[in-house]
């Protein structure tokens, strides 16, 4: 029988343990997300024969259903995610503008924050397991300054494992005036009153980089290690390290206010079309629960296929 590697071992090993470093546990990932794993589910059904005399009757037959895993990092993964994000994308498709100008100056209600973590602060395991809750006091701090606000927030790790945050934040009551600044290779926009930074960076222990938002294309940044859409080797392996960090502390990889997309399109006057979603809840049968086997243990050549 194929073994099955298990988070729960990986954490008594780096927890309990202290066996391996954060670099060991990005390989155990990595073994784990490669190890593809079906649940199998059964069902029995009527049939409605016909005897040799032309007599109908009932018989019974058993169905079986082995549905992929979802992992962290794998295919079925991925599929999930962009199509939970499948509206938001297609707004950033219409590259709609988020700036407006005014008569004193250019404004914005949507900042991209970046926060980062003091590696002086804490260990890399105190970070990862704090960041959840010190995030959570950091919107409530905003939030008593600016009034309601709308989130998408995603983790990622640094290249010393250390935790940093990606957040585009709507603001519904504030507008911040912005500044435009020319660098050698692009543009960027910031805001325009300093203090108004420092302002902000006090509800957070770290340096947080504040940029606006000049158009819907721009956000897609933010979804690029969540959406594995990345070009070079370096990115691949920032990624790795960040998926591999969030398995082994449990980490929702991204977050998203409800509001989030219907404020996004009402302010960019968008049409939303529903998102297709994989939906394996088969409905209105009685599924019973079989377990959860290796392709192998299956045999299952073609793993490309979620069922």
């Amino acid at each position: 029988m194929t073994s099955h590697l298990s988070l729960f071992y990986v954490r008594k090993e780096y927890f309990e343990w202290n066996n391996i470093t954060e670099d060991e546990v990005i390989d155990w990932w990595d073994l784990w997300r490669k190890q593809n794993t079906y649940i199998v589910l059964q069902r029995e059904v009527e049939i409605k024969e016909t005897g040799i005399d032309g007599t109908e009757f009932t018989d019974y037959k058993v169905i079986t259903e082995a549905i992929k895993c979802a992992k962290r990092g794998n295919d079925v993964y991925f599929f999930r995610v962009r199509n939970r994000l499948n509206q938001l994308l297609q707004i950033c498709k219409g590259n709609y503008q988020l700036i407006w100008k005014d008569e004193d100056g250019y404004y914005t209600q949507f900042l991209y924050l970046t926060l980062t973590y003091d590696t002086k602060r804490c260990s890399v395991r105190e970070a990862w397991e704090q960041i959840g809750k010190e995030w959570n006091r950091f919107l409530s701090y905003l939030k008593k300054k600016f009034g309601v606000i709308s989130v998408i927030r995603t983790w990622e790790s640094f290249e010393n494992g250390y935790p940093h945050i990606h957040a585009i934040i709507y603001f519904f009551e504030t507008a911040f005036r912005v500044i435009k600044y020319k660098r050698k290779k692009f543009t960027e926009w910031r805001l325009y009153d300093k203090n108004l930074k420092l302002e902000i960076n006090r509800g957070w222990h770290s340096f947080i980089d504040i940029q606006a938002i000049e158009n819907t294309k721009r956000l897609q940044y933010i979804f690029k290690y969540i959406l594995k859409e990345l070009k070079n080797n370096r990115e691949q392996q920032k990624q790795k390290r960040t998926l591999a960090m969030m398995w082994l502390f449990r980490k929702q990889s991204f977050s998203i206010s409800n509001d989030f997309i219907t404020e996004l399109a009402s302010y960019t006057h968008s049409n939303l079309s529903d998102s297709e979603r994989l939906d394996l809840n088969m409905h209105n049968s009685n599924w019973e629960f079989v377990g959860i086997f290796t392709a192998e243990e299956l045999g299952i050549k073609d793993t490309n296929k979620f069922t």
